[in-house]
């Protein structure tokens, strides 16, 4: 090992032993630091107003108030976050010491996406993206998709969302959409602001093309038909759309105090041609 080296190797090692000590003498006094207060900030308070600083302060009882002037190492912030983190009404907790001895808590309310009905269970909650639930109040009503959930199992966000980011993203569909339930198979069912009929897309695979097919049977077939003339439009199976004629009065599909009138699909009609144009002269 020439000399350069060794000097570079050497102050190197220096160098590491230094950020060691420093580190370690540092939280040593910072152990001793004091609070100088104690800052809650409610984040995205425009759309979710049911969470306050107010509210927050409460909840965390004489911290907030008493936390000036006592010794920061006698705070736990991950204590204060996992407690928060626990509450129905939030979605997340930040509790973060700042560089003038302060203590700033920053939270953001609970981001639903998706308010489930519960057939069986008779319950109504909202959900976000991770799953999290948020029991639904009077005290406020969030504008998001419904979903209504007889499955009798709890909805899977992760099998829903992508649905519903479909929805959301496409004009036609965020329109004319109500309602999205969860059957007892696990098949999800669109309920149109249309009403007269269903719309059966299986599971969540091949969001696109099914949406795709009932747009086709939208602007081919039910214009001719007429809105009502089907109870149902299944595009489950690949390549096909199955229509059921109606053999029964309108049902009342009002979401959610009346649920969907289930029916079993019409087997004549699954030997139909992949786009409903064609289906237009085979079935009608």
């Amino acid at each position: 090992m020439n000399k350069p080296t060794l000097i570079r190797l050497v102050l190197s090692v220096m160098l590491v032993a230094y950020l060691v000590v420093a580190l370690r003498v540092s939280a040593m006094m910072r152990a001793d630091d004091t609070c100088t207060g104690f800052v809650i900030e409610v984040l995205d308070t425009a759309q979710h107003q049911f969470v306050t600083a107010e509210g927050i302060a409460q909840e965390l009882g004489n911290l907030p108030l008493d936390a000036r002037g006592k010794k920061l190492s006698s705070i736990n912030t991950d204590q204060i976050e996992r407690h928060l983190d626990g509450i129905d009404d939030i979605e997340e907790s930040r509790c973060i010491t700042r560089a003038d001895g302060s203590i700033l808590l920053q939270v953001t309310p609970m981001r639903p996406v998706a308010r489930v009905f519960d057939t069986r269970q008779g319950t109504s909650y909202y959900l976000n993206r991770v799953g999290k639930r948020m029991n639904a109040s009077l005290r406020y009503r969030m504008d998001v998709p419904v979903v209504v959930n007889d499955n009798g199992k709890s909805v899977n966000p992760r099998a829903v969302l992508p649905l519903l980011d479909k929805i959301a993203q496409d004009s036609l569909w965020n329109s004319l959409v109500t309602a999205v339930k969860v059957d007892r198979n696990g098949d999800f069912i669109l309920v149109p602001s249309i009403r007269g009929h269903v719309i059966v897309l299986g599971d969540g695979s091949d969001l696109d093309n099914k949406l795709d097919r009932v747009k086709t049977m939208y602007r081919k077939v039910l214009p001719v038909k007429g809105w009502t003339y089907y109870d149902t439009i299944s595009v489950k199976w690949r390549g096909q759309v199955v229509a059921t004629r109606r053999q029964k009065a309108l049902a009342n599909t009002d979401i959610p105090t009346d649920m969907i009138d289930e029916e079993g699909d019409d087997m004549d009609t699954m030997t139909a041609d992949s786009t409903a144009v064609k289906l237009t002269n085979r079935r009608i």
